[in-house]
């Protein structure tokens, strides 16, 4: 069987859980603190100041949402949300899966998620 991984916002996420119900697991990926979001958008130094304040007020309205999703990540330490994520995943397709049953091709070079969106 074949699993997909998609990276959404708020509304995507209310969308795949309607047609899918519980044959979808939502994970909300949020920063410790919007203080903390705020500085490391900064640090990375690539986004404008506007960039980063309109990816900070679409986070703040996200993070409003994130009691409607099956579970809540929080990215403090990135290793720590990184196993934690996998952990979710795992559960939910019912137990850690040998690594060649896991691996899949990959798609014309896209990465399955991305570490970091607004989300932190």
């Amino acid at each position: 069987m074949r699993h997909i991984v998609l990276d959404v916002d708020v509304k995507g996420e209310h969308s795949v859980k309607k047609y899918y119900g519980d044959c979808a697991l939502g994970v909300f990926v949020k920063p410790p603190l919007l203080e903390v979001l705020a500085q490391r958008l900064t640090a990375r130094n690539t986004d404008s100041a506007s960039s980063i304040s309109s990816r900070l007020y679409k986070a703040s309205f996200e993070l409003s949402f994130a009691d409607q999703f099956d579970a809540v990540v929080v990215n403090e330490h990135l290793a720590d949300a990184i196993a934690q994520a996998e952990a979710l995943v795992d559960g939910f397709l019912g137990g850690p899966r040998p690594l060649a049953a896991a691996s899949t091709p990959d798609l014309q070079g896209a990465s399955a998620a991305e570490a970091d969106k607004t989300a932190g």
